[in-house]
C-alpha cells in the first residue's frame, strides 16, 4: 500500500464517533436568520430560528437609535402610492387641518417575540407584543379647519418585560392626572 493512502474499515464508524449510538443518524433541520434594519431612525433586530423542539421568532429594538422622523409623505412615496392616490389621502387631511408633507411619523417601538418551543411559557405558545407609534402634525393651514389634530399617539402590547414597555411613549390617565395637579397648583 502507497504511503498516501487511508484504509477506512467501516465508514460510519468516524461519523458515529461523537455519538454514544453506533447507528448512522441525521439531525432534525435547523435554520437560523438574523437581520439588522433601521426604519424611522430606530434599528431593530430580527432573528428567526427553527429547530427540533419549534420556532422563535424575535423582532426587538437594536440599542442604537437615531430618533428621527418621517413625514407621511415620504412614507407613501417610499411605499409607491401614486399621486391620485395621495389625494384622496391629502383631502381627507386638510378637514382636520393637516397635510402629508406637514405629519411627521415617530416609532417609538416595534417588539415581536414567538416561541413554539414547549419549554417556553408552560409548554404552551407564546406570542408577546409591543407597538408604539405617535403622528404629529406641523402643518400650519392657511384658513383654520373647524378643528385641528396636534398629536396623535397609538400604543398596543401585552408583554410584561419592563424595558420594552419602558421604550414605549404609554400615557396613562393616572399621569395625565398628575399632570393637572401640578398645574392647578
Amino acid at each position: 500500500m502507497e504511503e498516501n493512502q487511508m484504509v477506512v474499515a467501516n465508514p460510519t464508524a468516524s461519523l458515529a464517533a461523537d455519538d454514544t449510538d453506533t447507528k448512522l443518524q441525521t439531525g432534525t433541520l435547523g435554520l437560523g436568520v438574523d437581520l439588522n434594519i433601521e426604519l424611522f431612525g430606530m434599528f431593530f433586530s430580527g432573528i428567526f430560528e427553527k429547530g427540533s423542539g419549534g420556532i422563535r421568532l424575535l423582532v426587538a429594538p437594536g440599542g442604537k437609535t437615531l430618533r428621527q422622523s418621517a413625514t407621511l409623505k415620504s412614507v407613501l412615496d417610499a411605499c409607491g402610492v401614486s399621486t391620485a392616490q395621495q389625494a384622496s389621502v391629502t383631502d381627507a387631511l386638510t378637514y382636520v387641518g393637516m397635510s402629508v408633507e406637514g405629519l411627521i411619523i415617530n416609532l417609538d417601538t416595534a417588539f415581536v417575540y414567538h416561541s413554539s418551543y414547549p419549554a417556553d411559557a408552560c409548554g404552551t405558545d407564546t406570542t408577546e407584543y409591543a407597538f408604539s407609534i405617535d403622528f404629529q402634525n406641523s402643518a400650519q393651514p392657511k384658513d383654520p379647519p373647524p378643528f385641528k389634530i396636534d398629536n396623535i399617539g397609538f400604543s398596543i402590547w401585552n408583554t410584561t418585560r419592563a424595558s420594552i414597555k419602558n421604550s414605549m411613549s404609554l400615557v396613562t390617565v393616572a399621569d395625565k392626572l398628575k399632570e393637572l395637579s401640578t398645574m392647578s397648583a
